[in-house]
């Protein structure tokens, strides 16, 4: 019951992150706003090194980035996720990516 807030607070939000590069916060802020202008956008967020979290105004545009899928940054892919409570960040077990070429 205590944290039942907060996790209503961040069902709007998505983690995202660039495999194979790091880049930093001012890059990636910069890069989100051009490709979700359309969004709203109520914070971005560095939450540890190449993982940011985006956390929307509505749940409309937090579903429409997500359903998209893979984007990417510089030729690598920019994988998004929807954030959960249970979601696992660590971005070094990923193992494999769909693609579609």
């Amino acid at each position: 019951e205590d944290v039942e807030d907060e996790i209503a607070y961040w069902q709007t939000a998505i983690l995202c992150t660039v495999l194979g590069a790091n880049p930093p916060y001012e890059i990636i802020k910069r890069y989100i706003a051009r490709i979700w202008a359309e969004f709203s956008i109520d914070k971005i967020l560095m939450i540890q090194k190449g993982v940011f979290l985006v956390r929307f105004e509505n749940l409309m545009d937090k579903e429409a980035v997500v359903k998209r899928g893979i984007y990417f940054f510089h030729s690598k892919p920019f994988v998004v996720k929807g954030w959960s409570p249970n979601l696992d960040i660590q971005t070094d077990r990923i193992k494999t990516l769909p693609l579609w070429i």
